[in-house]
């Protein structure tokens, strides 16, 4: 498996080495860090603050800037956090909306032959 260069160079993130995407693992030292509920930390927004900062990260050239970046990169998550919305609620689910007609279950082709009078029917 390869690892991006921000990933082989965190000395001060073990977690995101043994994962393929370091941000939930960010999120959650973020979290206990600033002692921010982990629920008001935006995956999205963690996302690219990672992608942002990896390149900075992989190219610094000392341990001590590697280090600083990375606090930065904590702070910049931990002071951007989501509204508070305390009734909010996402479960999952299919949107499917009930319909009248029954689900098409073979080739459109198919489906179509069924209600064409034969006497009209091209080949195939």
């Amino acid at each position: 498996m390869l690892l991006s260069p921000m990933i082989r160079k965190m000395p001060s993130l073990p977690t995101a080495s043994t994962s393929t995407n370091p941000a939930p693992s960010i999120m959650v030292q973020a979290a206990s860090i600033s002692g921010l509920d982990l629920a008001r930390l935006s995956f999205k927004g963690s996302l690219d603050t990672v992608r942002h900062f990896s390149q900075g990260i992989a190219r610094a050239k000392t341990c001590k800037l590697q280090n600083q970046l990375v606090a930065n990169m904590l702070w910049a998550l931990v002071h951007d956090p989501l509204p508070d919305r305390p009734n909010r609620v996402e479960p999952r689910t299919r949107k499917r909306r009930p319909k009248p007609f029954p689900l098409m279950h073979q080739s459109r082709t198919q489906f179509k032959a069924r209600f064409i009078p034969r006497k009209c029917r091209r080949p195939l």
